[in-house]
């Protein structure tokens, strides 16, 4: 634990980012988001702040599903990020998976890919996944809680889904968790800063994109079910499905099937 410890606090000292450890907490995403609520609720700019913790008792992912979340055995970690401009509050999602696929990639020395919106993939199974969550307060901007967790060592017994995987499984010994935690949280920071155009962030997530053009899609949308061809993605990073008939049908946020 002590070589985690050191590894975030090296990352956020270089970043000048606050740092929050805990060795237990139900949810990383509900502590950062009580800290910047209290921060906009009295009309301040919430600092950027990394929350991160060895265990998670109540960790979750996208649609409140639980994410498990043992003692040791992954990355889980909510980077609180204030904003003022919107425009930079929608490209949040595609760099964050960008950097974090591109990252594991090298750890793991494995293509890791990135299904729509924001899951993790190596070789057809999730290692990893992102929930964003924003918050505005009128004339003191806003807030985005961006949540990330990555497998390590996550036992057979604690994840029994086949589709789920891990980093010691896909490359034994290859990486720590300290240093892939130092690392995930090294890319994503820097990723932040980069001042790259919308095209060059949707090209960058295009390029790492699980889907190929003519694959077979059904998404959960809301309460709706949409299935369609993948078309690929607009200029805002959003699905593109062509429908049955030949119309096309853009979807900003939902959930892809297995």
């Amino acid at each position: 634990m002590a070589a985690w410890r050191d590894a975030l606090g090296q990352v956020c000292r270089r970043r000048r980012v606050n740092l929050v450890l805990f060795h237990s907490l139900a949810s990383t995403n509900g502590l950062a988001r009580r800290i910047a609520e209290e921060y906009l609720r009295e009309a301040k700019r919430p600092p950027r702040t990394l929350v991160a913790a060895w265990e998670q008792t109540a960790g979750r992912g996208r649609q409140g599903r639980e994410w498990v979340s043992p003692a040791g055995e992954g990355v889980y970690a909510s980077w609180l990020e204030p904003f003022d401009d919107p425009v930079r509050k929608r490209a949040l999602p595609l760099i964050t998976a960008s950097a974090l696929a591109g990252e594991l990639s090298e750890l793991l020395r494995a293509h890791c890919l990135i299904r729509w919106p924001n899951d993790l993939m190596v070789d057809g199974r999730k290692i990893g996944g992102i929930l964003i969550e924003t918050l505005e307060r009128g004339d003191s901007g806003g807030a985005a809680i961006i949540g990330f967790g990555v497998n390590h060592s996550h036992a057979a017994d604690s994840v029994p889904d086949r589709a789920i995987t891990s980093a010691a499984e896909i490359a034994p010994g290859a990486v720590s968790l300290a240093a892939m935690a130092g690392a995930l949280t090294e890319t994503f920071a820097a990723a932040l800063d980069d001042a790259l155009s919308q095209d060059d962030l949707v090209a960058r997530y295009r390029s790492n994109s699980a889907h190929r053009e003519g694959e077979q899609i059904r998404v959960h949308a809301g309460d709706e079910e949409v299935r369609g061809i993948f078309a690929g993605f607009d200029e805002l990073g959003r699905l593109r499905l062509t429908l049955e008939g030949g119309a096309e049908r853009v979807i900003g946020s939902g959930e892809i099937d297995r």
